[in-house]
């Protein structure tokens, strides 16, 4: 029966198909020839059988439908195929009704019922509700009419027992068989149909995608062009720098929509996968609150962070995390009013009440949003209109891209707002903790935050980091008890049980000093500590090896890789507390050699990263949008590395590192040029002059338009 299936099929495709059909109708068409031919052949074996055994009736019933089917052969080319079929089938049942009664009702006619029954029911494939229930009236009528035709008409019995008895069997099995392969041939066809219909959507899903991405791609080129004509260039006058600063400006402002726009389009492409470590939640936030904290200054927007005292360690993924608070902040800081405020807040389970997930609020007393636009603010694209839309206009992907990573991360954000009082975003997800923080992906702009004392206090401020981390590497958990007790009342302390995962760690938190064993699996501690050295990133972190070798030659191969002290096992404690504090007093000494401006001479790897940054600094100095995320890109380090090796070697953080050297080079440019306060202004990355001249007050107790006036006398 499948093979027969299959030949009919290929016959149907070269002599029946229309290509005006769609595609759904011609499947239904080509069921219904399928069918057609099937119940052809075996009404034509079975006239065949009737003629030689005698068996009249059926016989001539055969004939006449043979008849028909060899009409309906030509009617089924036609557009309206599926009227012809009902008409058909309609004619099959009463014809078999017919001779049931002329040989004598239904059980004396060779079981010519079950005609009439499977033309019902192949009326189903016509997805015509009427005509089914039509056809099975018909039927229904055509049999109760047989059965009470025996009491008023007496028809004659034609069929011998025997006979009568043999076609019965042979309509059961050939009828059921039919009925069956039909079923489960029309059921192929649908699912293969459905398939064919979710691969064509699902391909034209992907070509939207690609030649959406394409172009996305191809703005990247022009923008990339712009922005480095433009660094070209030499304004000669006030105006001509004021254009240039706006060009620039909203080039970058493109370049960052073309970023979230390949984000998306990397998200509807599958390719986005959340990565999850275990790290700090609340360091996190507060490094994000840390990046807007200028552009609220400039604005005179408040930002408060109400959460827990202590760090928050759960899985997490830091750059979607990144994304979604900055975006987030970002369009609380676009719609709120000078002097309001913007409050983020985190609720663990301890205080919400939540044992899955962990609540994150970023609210504002902002202009607020009508009820009936709460729904759409997350589609694509989608501005906000109407009177309460604000001055500064934004493009509608951030927020389509914050829904888009809460859920990725199996979150949900939920959104209220009222006019005129402001907007609160809400944001849950889910709290696991299964990422080890040596499973970690690094990332090339972020790698999650930092266990360590706030960054920022309560009311928004940025404070100072006072708590030391030491990183202790060793393989012996007992030596890493003694040690955590030893040290844990005046140090915040990671462990690693080898030097491959202490390498790793090292990267991640960047510690204030490690303190590492030698003989370890895996990596060893020496190895260990020549890769730290000749990464830029941990070059600056001082290391105390710690070992059972007593010779000279482990000491001094240990001091050649690197470390700045050896000790041997068994130590002192008081010993090893005394060299603890003096390597962290040596590097509060490079504090104030590299908060000054005035060094030039190279003279090892510290120096090096200080005269980077500065150098990127220099280049990028006018940009206004330049900040801890760019300095990033630049540095090729993560914000934590960044901040944690800042910390250490200047005692201050990026952002104000970033804003001194830009009031330092105001100042000199004040000094040396005739370029007035604006243009200074302009040219070191301050676009407000207002909030310029306040904080190079701040910075320096004079004005800088006092600056520019003793300059000119």
């Amino acid at each position: 029966m499948p093979s027969l299936l299959i030949g009919v099929d290929h016959w149907i495709d070269r002599y029946y198909f229309n290509p005006q059909l769609i595609e759904k109708e011609w499947q239904r068409k080509k069921m219904i020839i399928i069918a057609t031919v099937i119940a052809n052949i075996m009404v034509f074996v079975l006239t065949i059988f009737a003629f030689i055994i005698g068996a009249n009736g059926i016989f001539w019933m055969g004939l006449i439908m043979l008849g028909l089917y060899a009409v309906q052969y030509r009617v089924l080319k036609s557009p309206r195929f599926n009227l012809y079929h009902h008409f058909f089938l309609g004619a099959f049942i009463l014809i078999a009704g017919l001779f049931m009664v002329l040989m004598g009702g239904i059980l004396t006619s060779g079981g010519l019922v079950f005609i009439g029954l499977v033309c019902a029911f192949s009326s189903n494939m016509l997805n015509s509700q009427r005509g089914a229930l039509l056809l099975m009236g018909l039927y229904l009528f055509t049999v109760l009419f047989t059965a009470l035709s025996q009491f008023f008409l007496h028809p004659v019995i034609v069929l011998s027992t025997p006979v009568n008895f043999t076609f019965w069997v042979i309509n059961i099995i050939w009828m059921s068989t039919f009925l069956v392969q039909f079923n489960n041939q029309y059921i192929r066809e649908k699912e293969a149909l459905e398939e064919s219909e979710m691969q064509k959507v699902k391909e034209l899903d992907e070509a939207k995608s690609n030649f959406y991405t394409a172009i996305t791609h191809e703005f990247r080129t022009p923008l990339t062009i712009i922005s480095g004509l433009l660094d070209g260039l030499n304004p000669q006058d006030h105006e001509e720098e004021e254009t240039i600063h706006l060009i620039r400006k909203n080039s970058n402002q493109l370049l960052r929509l073309v970023n979230q726009l390949l984000d998306l389009s990397r998200i509807n492409a599958g390719v986005v996968k959340p990565h999850l470590i275990r790290d700090d939640l609340i360091a996190l936030i507060k490094y994000v609150m840390e990046s807007f904290h200028m552009v609220a200054e400039v604005k005179k927007i408040s930002m408060h962070w109400t959460g827990p005292a202590d760090q928050y360690i759960v899985d997490i993924e830091p750059e979607m995390m990144e994304s979604i608070l900055s975006n987030l902040i970002s369009n609380a800081l676009k719609y709120t009013n000078p002097e309001g405020a913007i409050h983020l807040q985190l609720d663990i389970p301890e205080i919400s009440g939540s044992t899955n997930h962990y609540r994150l609020t970023v609210s504002d007393n902002g202009v607020g949003m009508a009820t009936d636009q709460l729904n759409r603010i997350f589609d694509r694209f989608y501005q906000v209109n109407g009177d309460i839309r604000h001055h500064e206009e934004g493009s509608g992907v951030g927020l389509a891209l914050v829904k888009e990573y809460v859920q990725l991360l199996g979150g949900e954000i939920i959104v209220d707002s009222v006019i005129g009082r402001g907007t609160t975003f809400t944001l849950y997800l889910p709290i696991t903790t299964q990422a080890k923080p040596s499973e970690c992906i690094p990332d090339p702009t972020f790698s999650g935050g930092l266990p360590m004392a706030s960054i920022l206090t309560e009311n928004g401020e940025l404070a100072d980091v006072d708590v030391p981390i030491l990183l202790l590497v060793e393989d012996n958990p007992d030596m890493i008890f003694y040690l955590q007790k030893l040290l844990k009342n005046r140090y915040r302390i990671h462990t690693a049980m080898n030097g491959l995962e202490g390498l790793s760690k090292a990267l991640m938190y960047i510690p204030d000093l490690i303190i590492s064993d030698v003989m370890m699996p895996e990596m060893d501690g020496l190895t260990m500590i020549k890769n730290l050295k000749a990464d830029l990133r941990t070059s600056h972190i001082p290391v105390i090896a710690l070992t059972a070798l007593v010779d000279i030659g482990s000491k001094l191969e240990a001091l050649e890789c690197g470390a700045e002290v050896y000790l041997t096992k068994p130590f002192n404690q008081e010993e090893l507390n005394l060299r603890i504090e003096k390597m962290i007093a040596l590097r509060h000494e490079l504090h104030t050699r590299y908060s000054t401006q005035n060094f030039t001479v190279i003279t090892n790897k510290e120096d090096e990263f200080i005269l980077k940054v500065r150098e990127v600094m220099a280049q990028f100095c006018e940009d206004e949008a330049f900040g801890i995320n760019q300095l990033c890109r630049e540095m090729a380090m993560s914000r934590t590395q960044l901040y944690r090796k800042f910390s250490a070697l200047t005692n201050t953080t990026v952002h104000k590192f970033i804003r001194t050297y830009r009031l330092t080079k105001a100042m000199d440019l004040l000094r040396s040029s005739d370029l007035n306060v604006t243009q200074v202004a302009i040219e070191t990355g301050f676009k407000n002059t207002s909030f310029f001249s306040r904080i190079f007050t701040e910075e320096f107790g004079i004005n800088p338009s006092e600056v520019s006036a003793k300059t000119i006398d």
